[in-house]
């Protein structure tokens, strides 16, 4: 059987961060796009469309409230699920992302990666995930 590989885009400037949730979402099977700014996060997306956007707010060139709204606005890309995740844990900016668009939002340091993947599985309806990279793509899942 083959197995239909799920494509996350992870809007992040920060390296650390982005080394973190790509190897945590590598390690459960989906695939990883990177993008390091809102406007490149929107051009990846006009260029192939992901499956989820995990999606930081404190970008350069374009905030992800501006990415948020973009993809939400756009009828190509209004249904694609965002989660933001980000050091701005305020009322206001939570209650701001969710306004416009956002599926979900985490605090970006204080929620474990894995949390995170737990959320974009539940967004996705991945009820079965590839939890060893080894495995091929004809092996059940666990």
């Amino acid at each position: 059987m083959q197995i239909q590989k799920r494509t996350i885009l992870l809007v992040e400037d920060e390296l650390p961060f982005r080394q973190i949730y790509r190897d945590a979402l590598h390690m459960h099977g989906y695939e990883v796009v990177e993008a390091e700014s809102g406007e490149e996060a929107l051009q990846v997306v006009a260029d192939t469309p992901p499956d989820l956007v995990l999606l930081d707010i404190v970008l350069p060139k374009l905030s992800g409230f501006d990415v948020v709204t973009a993809l939400k606005q756009a009828p190509k890309t209004k249904d694609i699920p965002i989660i933001v995740y980000s050091v701005l844990n305020d009322r206001p900016s939570i209650d701001r992302a969710l306004a416009l668009g956002a599926n979900d939002f985490t605090v970006k340091g204080e929620t474990p990666a894995f949390e995170v993947v737990n959320k974009i599985q539940t967004l996705l309806g991945d009820d079965r995930y590839i939890s060893d990279p080894q495995l091929t793509n004809d092996s059940p899942h666990p």
